[in-house]
C-alpha cells in the first residue's frame, strides 16, 4: 500500500514525475504515481479501480492544482473522494493559478502550498518515453520546504512503533482465592469467635469456619444461576427484538425498491415523451439524447418500450450524410477542404486522413508522424495538407496522393497547431518550446522563430494579409 497519491493533470506529467522524484530523494518513496510502472499501473490492469484502490488505500493525497487540474473532472473526482475518505490533503500550486478560479471545496478548508513563487529553486530533469520527452522542471525551495515540514506533521517520517505495554493485570493464587481466617473473623465479630471458642473449642470453631465457607460459595453459586438466567432472557428478548427489526428492513427495503422503479418507469415515459415531441418536430439530435436519457440504466432503474422506440426512430431519420471511419484511436480535429468537398482529419494513430465528404471514402492516408497528429488543415487551394505532430515537426502532404512533400524539424517541444498563409507560401506552428516559427512552405527552412512566451503555445494564425 503506497502511503502518497500523487493525483495530477494528464497535461502536467511532467510535473508529477518531478515530485516522485523529490519525494523518493528526501526518503518518501512509497508513493503511487499512475506514470510509473513500477509505482503505478501494471500493463492490463482497470486503470479506474486502480485508481481508486491506491486513492482508498493511502495516507496522504497530493494534488498538483493548475489550470488543467482545475478543468479536469477526473482530477476535482480524486480530490472529493479523498476528502470523503477523510485523508490527509495537500494542494500543490504546480502552475498559476487564481485562487478564486478553483473550486471551493479546495480553498475553504485546506492550505496551499505554493511550488510557483519564489527565486530560490531547486531543478528536476525528468522523462518517460513516450508520454513526456526529456523536460526540466522546477520548484521554488520555500513551497518545497513548507511541503516537508507538512508531511512530517502529518505522521509520514519514518518512525518507530513501542510494543504494547506488558499486561500487569495480577493472577490471583488458589491460596489468594480462599476465604482466610482473617475474613472468617471479621465475618462473626470478635465477640461471637470468642463465645464459640469458650464454649466448644478449637475444633467447633474449625468447623464453623468451613460451614460459613461452604455457605458463602452457595450463596454465590446461586447468585451465577440467577445472573445466567437473566442473561438468557434478555438475550432471547434481544434476538426477537432484532428478527422484528429484520423483518420491518425488508419490508422497507421492498416498499423503497418498488417506489423508485415506479418513479423511473414515470421518469422515462416523461423524456421519451419530450423525445417524440422533438422527433415529430425534425430536431433528430435532440430526440435522440431525450431517448437515449429515458433508457434503462438497471433492474431498480427500468426504462420503458417508448423510449427505444423513439432512440431507433431518431436514429434512422438523422441528418449525418457520411461516417468517416478508419482511424484506431482518438480524432483530434476535422476540417473541410476550400471547396467543402474534401475532410482531413488528425488522430493519435500518427495519421491523418483525407475523406470524401459525401460518401465518407477515404482519398488518402498521410503516414509518417511518429507521435499523436494533433492537427490537420488544408492550404488554401486545397492541393496540400499541413499536420502538427508529438513528435516535434509539422509536415506538408499531398492532399491527392498522401505523398510527404517537405518536413519541417526545429521546435524543442510538441507541435500543437500548424497553419498556411492566405498565399500558401508559408506555415506557421505552435509548439510546447513556447515558441511559434514560420517556415517556407515549400523548402521548409526557418523564415522567423517568435520568442517570448512563458508557457507552451496551442496555435498560431495568420492574419488575412
Amino acid at each position: 500500500m503506497s502511503r502518497i497519491f500523487i493525483s495530477h493533470s494528464s497535461a502536467n506529467n511532467a510535473l508529477a514525475l518531478a515530485i516522485g522524484r523529490w519525494l523518493a530523494d528526501n526518503g518518501w518513496d512509497d508513493y503511487f504515481l499512475d506514470l510509473e510502472p513500477a509505482k503505478g499501473l501494471a500493463p492490463g490492469e482497470r486503470w479506474q479501480e486502480a485508481l481508486r484502490a491506491a486513492a482508498d488505500h493511502c495516507e496522504a493525497v497530493l494534488f498538483l492544482i493548475s489550470p488543467a487540474w482545475r478543468d479536469s473532472p477526473w482530477c476535482l473526482t480524486e480530490f472529493l473522494l479523498a476528502k470523503q475518505l477523510g485523508k490527509t490533503i495537500f494542494g500543490l500550486l504546480v502552475e498559476t493559478v487564481p485562487l478564486d478560479a478553483l473550486q471551493k471545496e479546495m480553498t475553504a478548508e485546506w492550505q496551499l502550498c505554493d511550488l510557483v513563487a519564489g527565486a530560490q529553486r531547486q531543478s528536476f530533469r525528468v522523462w518517460h518515453d513516450p508520454l513526456v520527452p526529456e523536460t526540466e522542471v522546477s520548484f521554488a525551495d520555500a513551497g518545497l520546504s513548507r511541503l516537508k515540514l507538512g508531511l512530517r506533521r502529518a505522521g509520514l517520517d519514518p518512525s518507530s512503533f513501542p510494543w504494547p505495554p506488558p499486561d500487569n493485570g495480577a493472577r490471583l493464587t488458589g491460596a489468594e482465592a480462599l476465604l482466610h481466617r482473617s475474613d472468617f473473623e471479621r465475618l462473626l465479630g470478635a465477640d461471637g469467635l470468642s463465645y464459640l471458642r469458650a464454649c466448644r473449642g478449637r475444633e467447633e470453631v474449625a468447623r464453623a469456619e468451613r460451614e460459613s465457607q461452604l455457605q458463602q460459595i452457595a450463596e454465590e453459586q446461586a447468585h451465577v444461576k440467577e445472573e445466567q438466567a437473566r442473561t438468557g432472557r434478555a438475550q432471547r428478548r434481544i434476538q426477537i427484538l432484532m428478527g422484528v427489526i429484520a423483518f420491518i428492513l425488508i419490508v422497507t427495503g421492498g416498499w423503497i425498491i418498488h417506489q423508485t422503479r415506479a418513479v423511473a418507469r414515470q421518469t422515462s415515459l416523461v423524456l421519451a415523451s419530450a423525445a417524440t415531441t422533438a422527433n415529430d418536430t425534425g430536431i433528430y439530435d435532440r430526440g435522440m439524447r431525450f431517448a437515449m436519457l429515458a433508457m434503462g440504466k438497471s433492474w431498480r432503474s427500468p426504462g420503458s418500450v417508448e423510449a427505444e422506440l423513439e432512440l431507433m426512430r431518431g436514429a434512422h431519420a438523422s441528418m449525418q450524410i457520411a461516417l468517416l471511419s478508419g482511424h484506431q484511436e482518438p480524432v483530434d480535429s476535422a476540417v473541410f477542404s476550400p471547396d467543402g468537398k474534401r475532410v482531413v482529419t488528425a488522430s493519435w494513430d500518427r495519421t491523418a486522413r483525407v475523406w470524401d465528404a459525401a460518401t465518407g471514402k477515404q482519398i488518402a492516408l498521410l503516414s509518417g508522424h511518429q507521435g499523436w497528429v494533433y492537427s490537420a488543415t488544408f492550404s488554401p487551394g486545397g492541393q496540400r495538407v499541413v499536420t502538427a505532430s508529438r513528435d516535434r515537426t509539422a509536415r506538408v502532404w499531398d492532399a491527392a496522393t498522401g505523398k510527404q512533400i517537405v518536413q519541417l524539424s526545429g521546435d524543442q517541444g510538441w507541435v500543437y497547431s500548424a497553419a498556411f498563409s492566405p498565399d500558401g507560401r508559408r506555415v506557421v506552428t505552435a509548439s510546447a518550446d513556447r515558441t511559434a516559427r514560420v517556415w517556407d512552405a515549400a523548402t521548409g527552412q526557418v523564415i522567423a522563430r517568435l520568442t517570448g512566451h512563458q508557457g507552451l503555445v496551442s496555435s498560431a494564425a495568420f492574419s488575412p494579409d
